[in-house]
């Protein structure tokens, strides 16, 4: 038994060597005889790189990831201050009311939305001139209204509204009242104060732009194919534009699709379009967006499918 073993051994190390030698051989003919330079054809829309957030483009400019930071949070969703201590005056410009004063901290810019309501309760008597109120942010009277009993002494009430744009930081807001003519006494017995603030989303003017190289017209459009961690977005909306018209084209609001595509949008020949954003979160992390920039070929329901991802920290 021992002589057959070996007596078979040089035939199998010969067998092997000769086996690897003739593979590696015909591997490497084939490989060889082959290849050739391969060429591709320019792409006629291609991407670029946008003036806000920080975008990376790929893929012989037909892909591109694009990253952006959210506005995220304010101290407060609302401050309201509701009083029934009794005020008056004879000033004919405004003073404070004592009883109607916010201070309140943004911590991003926000829009926000001030409502003061002053008055008398039913039975009261006040100046037949009747009173006027005002709304003050950080010192400074932006609100007025008047109002009057005109002609007897019944009690009367006014409102003021106002609605701007605020700094993160903190902000003071009062209601102030004054005498329709001044010498004669108003009053408030109850008033309500009210502030509603909204983060304002972080705009970015265009994050990248689609480039059309030729003379030949194509329609766009962006489709939302997949998501990761969205649901910490209050609104995130991506859009197209020329400069003049918009298209919105994805729309998440409350951490949800509400809109995954969007209409056709007209590339004509040799020009450029925008794509823009909008973002808040309610949240800190990160959100992607994985969408196609699909490219409509001109007479034909056949396009062209352009990656990109939005990254939104």
């Amino acid at each position: 038994m021992k002589t057959k073993y070996w007596n078979s051994l040089p035939l199998s190390i010969l067998l092997l060597v000769t086996l690897a030698v003739s593979v590696h051989g015909n591997i490497y003919n084939t490989y060889y005889i082959q290849a050739s330079p391969i060429s591709a054809e320019t792409p006629k829309v291609i991407l670029q790189q946008g003036t806000a957030g920080t975008s990376t483009i790929y893929m012989n400019a037909t892909s591109a990831k694009v990253e952006a930071s959210a506005s995220f949070g304010i101290a407060y969703g609302y401050a309201f201050k509701s009083s029934n201590v009794r005020v008056s005056t004879t000033s004919g410009t405004p003073v404070d009311d004592s009883e109607a004063v916010l201070s309140i901290a943004l911590e991003v810019e926000a829009q926000i939305l001030i409502i003061y309501s002053a008055g008398n309760r039913r039975g009261s008597t006040e100046d037949y001139d009747g009173k006027g109120c005002a709304i003050s942010i950080d010192g400074v009277d932006v609100a007025f209204s008047w109002q009057s009993p005109y002609g007897s002494n019944y009690a009367d009430s006014a409102t003021s509204l106002w609605y701007e744009q605020l700094t993160a930081g903190s902000h003071t807001v009062k209601g102030r009242f004054f005498a329709n003519y001044a010498g004669y006494t108003v009053t408030i017995s109850h008033r309500q104060l009210v502030a509603l603030a909204f983060p304002k989303p972080a705009n970015y003017n265009y994050v990248l732009k689609t480039v059309n190289q030729v003379a030949d017209a194509w329609k766009i459009r962006l489709r939302a194919y997949d998501q990761s961690n969205i649901g910490r977005l209050s609104n995130c909306t991506i859009y197209l534009y020329n400069g003049g018209g918009l298209s919105r084209q994805i729309y998440i609001y409350n951490g949800s699709y509400s809109q995954q595509f969007g209409n056709w949008y007209d590339l004509p020949g040799s020009s450029t379009l925008y794509i823009a954003m909008t973002a808040s979160a309610d949240s800190t992390g990160a959100s992607y967006v994985y969408s196609y920039l699909e490219v409509l070929i001109p007479n034909t329901t056949t396009y062209n499918l352009m990656i990109i991802t939005f990254e939104i920290s």
